[in-house]
């Protein structure tokens, strides 16, 4: 997980330009190599590395708190997936989601 993007605002103040600042961090997740676009951030290398002979027992859960994100960025447009190139096409596959402590490219999911 990579840890390079920071807001800055007062812990417990409704409005973050309000009091003295303290630093939050949001963390990046699912931003690999082969992902066009990466956004300048790190990447967490390769997804055919990140790739399991078997899903996680709570997979269903896992995809659908990921699709729950909260979109702070739109990428128009479609693109091949990378793990199945003749599969559907993905479409705005570089939106950005978070939750708040997470950022997350809109196809991680």
């Amino acid at each position: 997980m990579n840890e390079h993007w920071t807001s800055r605002g007062p812990k417990g103040s409704r409005c973050p330009t309000e009091g003295a600042p303290t630093a939050r961090t949001v963390r990046t997740v699912g931003f690999f190599d082969e992902l066009s676009p990466g956004w300048g951030l790190l990447t967490d290398g390769t997804i055919r590395d990140a790739v399991r002979s078997s899903a996680d027992t709570d997979e269903h859960r896992l995809v659908a708190y990921l699709r729950r994100g909260s979109g702070i960025w739109s990428e128009m447009g479609a693109q091949a997936d990378v793990l199945d190139p003749e599969g559907p096409t993905l479409v705005s596959a570089g939106s950005l989601l978070t939750d708040g402590a997470w950022l997350w490219r809109d196809d991680l999911a």
